[in-house]
C-alpha cells in the first residue's frame, strides 16, 4: 500500500515538472521568435496611436499591424511595412497605410507633401499622389546632392526634374502630421503650382480648372493670413514681412485671375493677345510661388514638423 501511494505520488511529481519545463521552453521560443522576426523586419515598435491613427515609433521591434473591422488603428510612418500589413487605403485622400509621409523643406519643391507607395518607403508613384502628381524616388544623399536630409527625384504636377543628377526638387523630411498653418500654406504653394500646370497643359490648357485654383489659393491666403495675424510664437518683425508677403501674393492671384479669364471661353488657337495673356498669368503664379516660399521659409523657423 505505501508502495502504491509512492509510485503514484512521483508520477505527478512527473507530470507536473514535465509540463513547467514545456511552458518555460515553450515561451522562451515565443520571445525569441518575437524578437528575432521584429529585428530581421527593422520597423519600430508602435508605442501608441492618437485620434488620428498614427503611431509614436520607437525601437527595434514591432508588433503586427492591428486592424479595426477595414481601417487600421495604427499606421507605421518612415518604415519598411512589415509583409503582414494590410494593404488597405485609410478614408480620405492621400492617407496610405504604411505609407511614409515627405514635406519639402527647400528647392522647387519646397512646401509640397509627397507619399511613398505601399511596399516601398522610397518609391512615389501617382497612385499615392492624386494632388501633387508626383512620381519619382526618395534618393539618399550622395555627392551629387549633399544631406543630411534625402532629396526627391523625378516628377511633380506632370513638370520634369530640372536637376535630375543632383537634388532634383529639393531636400524631404519625414512627418506624421504638419502644424495647421504650414499645411495650409503647403496646400496653397501645391494649388498655385497646379494652377500654373493647368495654364502651360498640353496645347490648349485647362484655364477653367486653373481660374478655379487661382480662388481657391486667395480664399486660403486669407486664413493664412487671420492665423499668422492672431499668432503670438511669431516675432512682429516676422509677422509683418509675411503679411507684407500675403498683401503681394493675393495681388498677383488678382493679376492671374484676370489674364485667365480672358482665355476661358477662346475657341481654337490662340491669338497673339491670348499668348500674352497666358504668359502674365503664368508670370503672375511664378511671383505669387516665390513669395510664397519665402513665407515658408520663416515659417519653418516657428512651426516644428513631427
Amino acid at each position: 500500500m505505501n508502495i502504491k501511494k509512492l509510485y503514484y505520488l512521483i508520477s505527478i511529481i512527473i507530470v507536473i515538472t514535465l509540463f513547467s519545463l514545456r511552458a518555460i521552453s515553450d515561451s522562451n521560443l515565443n520571445q525569441e521568435a518575437g524578437s528575432n522576426g521584429s529585428a530581421e523586419l527593422g520597423i519600430p515598435t508602435c508605442t501608441s496611436c492618437n485620434s488620428n491613427s498614427e503611431p509614436t515609433c520607437s525601437g527595434s521591434q514591432s508588433p503586427l499591424c492591428s486592424v479595426d473591422q477595414n481601417i487600421p488603428t495604427c499606421q507605421l510612418i518612415g518604415n519598411l511595412c512589415n509583409v503582414t500589413c494590410p494593404i488597405t487605403n485609410f478614408a480620405g485622400s492621400n492617407s496610405p497605410f504604411c505609407s511614409t509621409k515627405y514635406f519639402f523643406i527647400d528647392g522647387p519643391g519646397a512646401g509640397i507633401q509627397i507619399y511613398s507607395s505601399n511596399e516601398n518607403p522610397i518609391a512615389i508613384s501617382f497612385s499615392t499622389n492624386s494632388i501633387s502628381l508626383a512620381n519619382g524616388s526618395i534618393k539618399e544623399p550622395d555627392q551629387g546632392c549633399a544631406g543630411p536630409e534625402s532629396h526627391f527625384n523625378g516628377d511633380i504636377l506632370n513638370f520634369s526634374d530640372s536637376d535630375p543628377d543632383g537634388c532634383g526638387w529639393g531636400h524631404v523630411t519625414i512627418f506624421k502630421k504638419l502644424p495647421d498653418r504650414l499645411n495650409l500654406l503647403s496646400d496653397i504653394i501645391t494649388t498655385t503650382k497646379h494652377a500654373s500646370y493647368n495654364i502651360q497643359a498640353f496645347v490648349a490648357g485647362d484655364y477653367g480648372a486653373a481660374l478655379i485654383r487661382v480662388d481657391s489659393v486667395s480664399n486660403s491666403m486669407n486664413t493664412l493670413k487671420n492665423l499668422i495675424a492672431k499668432s503670438k510664437d511669431i516675432k512682429p518683425k516676422n509677422k509683418k514681412i509675411i503679411l507684407r508677403l500675403i498683401k503681394a501674393i493675393l495681388k498677383q492671384m488678382q493679376i492671374a485671375k484676370l489674364n485667365i479669364s480672358s482665355l476661358v471661353n477662346v475657341q481654337g488657337e490662340l491669338t497673339q493677345s491670348d499668348l500674352l495673356n497666358r504668359d502674365s498669368a503664368i508670370t503672375a503664379l511664378s511671383k505669387a510661388n516665390d513669395s510664397e516660399i519665402e513665407i515658408l521659409k520663416i515659417i519653418l523657423k516657428f512651426d516644428v514638423i513631427q
